[in-house]
């Protein structure tokens, strides 16, 4: 018997062929990508070899199975906020997610630079807004962190670590106040 499988898009791939229980294990040798439809198929030829292992015949490929299936999308942030140079101290980092996470692991895993303690507040398992605690300071400049092992609800994972930059706004002084010395 000779066995070929097919999987498109194409992949490497191992296979181990297990005599006693007639059963054929395909492992991906780089794992399956994230959100991609994959389609399977399997053929089996029989050879009928002679003595000095020579072929007398072979059938013609018959199709034993045909499959296709799915790798889930992968996770991954759809909104975040703040940004830019000129965000207030006591303000939220709010982010929204492409799919319901699981909340631990995001708490877990979010590091903000400089290091501060961050409370979360979730709304959905999609959505949460973060308080720094103490509050960013003014001037300060922050950057947050969350790996690519993030897993989301549905076993997905973020395909690539995420990384967000934003500035507090400079300390506010006041330099002269008109009119002076209580004048009208």
């Amino acid at each position: 018997t000779q066995i070929r499988v097919v999987f498109s898009p194409a992949i490497d791939f191992d296979e181990t062929w297990d005599e006693t229980k007639m059963s054929l294990a395909l492992r991906p040798k780089n794992g399956f990508s994230q959100g991609i439809d994959y389609h399977l198929e399997i053929e089996r030829s029989y050879i009928i070899y002679d003595r000095d292992d020579s072929v007398l015949r072979k059938s013609d490929p018959e199709k034993i199975l045909q499959k296709s299936f799915s790798i889930v999308k992968p996770a991954g942030i759809l909104e975040i906020a703040p940004l830019g140079n000129d965000v207030l101290p006591g303000t939220a980092i709010k982010i929204k997610f492409l799919k319901p996470m699981i909340r631990d692991e995001v708490e877990k895993n979010l590091k903000i630079e400089p290091m501060l303690d961050l409370k979360f507040n979730w709304l959905s398992d999609q959505e949460v807004d973060i308080i720094a605690d103490p509050a960013f300071s003014f001037g300060g400049k922050y950057e947050l962190t969350l790996p690519s092992n993030v897993r989301a609800s549905d076993g997905a994972i973020l395909e690539k670590e995420i990384k967000h930059n934003f500035s507090t706004i400079g300390q506010v002084s006041i330099i002269s106040f008109n009119p002076e010395n209580n004048s009208q």
